[in-house]
This record gives structure tokens, sequence and C-alpha cells, in this order.
């Protein structure tokens, strides 16, 4: 699963979060790098958010955040469903 921020202006994405449902705010990457705890399964690529074999746990609300000198935000809601 690929998770694209998207962005109307070149600065770089600097943070990565994801809002649980359960439980607070959690960083998934600072400064292009991975420090969520499953780093093993997510990866970026060009600021985009690649999470390998999503799991139900996944879901939740994920926020690319840009370094624009404004702090632009762009949020997604990743819904993942299953038996």
């Amino acid at each position: 699963m690929t998770l694209v921020c998207n962005s109307s202006v070149t600065a770089p994405v600097n943070w990565w979060f994801r809002d649980h449902t359960d439980t607070d705010e959690t960083e998934i990457a600072v400064n292009g790098e991975v420090v969520n705890e499953h780093a093993f399964r997510i990866t970026l690529i060009r600021y985009n958010l690649v999470i390998h074999n999503v799991w139900i746990n996944d879901t939740g609300v994920y926020t690319c955040v840009e370094d624009t000198g404004f702090g632009q935000q762009h949020k997604i809601l990743l819904t993942v469903s299953g038996f």
C-alpha cells in the first residue's frame, strides 16, 4: 500500500504521523527516516509512505507534514478491512 503525499509545493515531506483510533499520534518517519516500531514493513519512496504486508492494525489517519515554513499538512485516511 502506498500513501501518496499530494503536494503543490516542492518542499520535502519531513514527517509522517499516524493517528490511531484508540491511542495518541505516532511518529512514523522523521527527516526521511522511518522511526516506527514496524520499520521492517514501512519504507519511504520519494516522500510517499509504503506499507508492506498491510495489517488490519494499520487502519488510521496518516498525516504527512511538509517543511514549507507554514507547516502544511496533508491527511490520508487508510481503512483496512478483511476477514
